[in-house]
């Protein structure tokens, strides 16, 4: 958080541009970008960020996680694929590939109990 604070500083009042506080603090320039958009974005001032506990100020810069209504709905509706796509190694694609072949088993099963008929 102190390199978070440091960026800030560098940028509101000592007016250096992105590239030159990510030369000083070592940080790549869209992170430096992002960090200044954050806060510029919340309305506070220097000041009270140098106020600001560690937690608050964490929680102000990086734990802000904007879902869409649209996500919302998805992940009421599929709540365990949900839980798939937040373990490591997960992807979309991967769980549709599980999907496809238990579906495809399904229709060989009914494709065989039918010819039993």
């Amino acid at each position: 958080m102190k390199q978070t604070r440091e960026i800030i500083r560098l940028n509101y009042v000592c007016n250096l541009s992105d590239r030159a506080i990510s030369n000083v603090v070592n940080l790549s320039r869209p992170t430096i970008a992002k960090i200044c958009k954050s806060f510029s974005e919340s309305g506070l001032e220097y000041d009270q960020i140098k106020e600001m506990s560690d937690s608050d100020l964490s929680l102000e810069f990086y734990e802000k996680k904007v879902v869409s209504h649209k996500a919302e709905m998805l992940i009421a509706k599929f709540p365990q694929y949900a839980i798939e796509l937040k373990k490591k190694g997960s992807n979309f694609t991967a769980i549709m590939r599980g999907v496809y072949c238990r579906v495809s088993r399904w229709i060989e099963d009914i494709t065989i109990w039918k010819t039993l008929q």
